[in-house]
């Protein structure tokens, strides 16, 4: 399955913004987890 498939039907992404929408998602992800696995001092 594309990935443009997977992102514009469940976020609605134009097309070219696949990467951008998966970058932010990927970056936010790793800030939650390092933030809950205690990164935080």
């Amino acid at each position: 399955m594309p990935l443009h498939a997977i992102t514009s039907g469940v976020l609605h992404v134009p097309r070219g913004y696949e990467w951008i929408v998966l970058a932010v998602f990927l970056a936010s992800l790793a800030v939650v987890l390092y933030v809950t696995t205690g990164g935080r001092r």
